[in-house]
């Protein structure tokens, strides 16, 4: 495992994560991936830099944990939503991304999925190719009994769920867990 918290992915990892986007967005056009749908938000379904770079930051997440992202083993690459982006030292990691921000989210359409989404950490990662962040992690049940909610006025939607940076856990904390 890189004990960095920056990790830079290589142009393969970006060609798969553009590929990857432009197969979701077509799944989506070829009505295969309708329940998902029902929580999309904002356009998301239609959005291929949205699909790549957070495809791209799991592929960050991946290498930080001394995994192969390109394996299909280990990132899902085919383009059907799953609860859950990579395994790393046995927890099922959901990767959220932001070029630049500093909370971690969880998207507003799916609030009343997050007590049966089958993962148990969070992680947020940072950044655009080629470099990336590892920001850090939290547990689903701290995260369910912390999070804040956005009211109105606020940057994000009110009553989006979220997590600041600095109440995340350190991505090492995985280890020990």
């Amino acid at each position: 495992m890189d004990t960095s918290l920056r990790v830079r992915i290589g142009d393969a990892h970006i060609e798969h994560s553009w590929a990857y986007a432009k197969l979701v967005i077509d799944l989506y056009a070829r009505g295969e991936c309708e329940q998902s749908r029902a929580f999309s938000y904002r356009g998301a379904e239609a959005n291929e830099e949205l699909w790549a770079l957070a495809k791209m930051a799991e592929c960050a997440f991946a290498m930080w944990a001394d995994l192969d992202p390109l394996d299909p083993q280990i990132l899902n690459w085919r383009g059907l939503p799953d609860w859950w982006d990579v395994v790393v030292f046995g927890w099922r990691v959901d990767v959220k991304h932001t070029v630049a921000g500093s909370r971690l989210i969880w998207p507003l359409r799916k609030k009343e999925l997050f007590n049966d989404a089958q993962f148990d950490v969070l992680a947020l990662v940072r950044g655009e190719p080629p470099a990336f962040e590892i920001t850090g992690v939290v547990h689903k049940e701290r995260f369910a009994r912390h999070r804040f909610e956005e009211i109105k006025g606020g940057n994000l939607d009110p009553g989006t769920w979220y997590m600041k940076k600095g109440q995340l856990d350190h991505p090492r904390t995985l280890l020990r867990s």
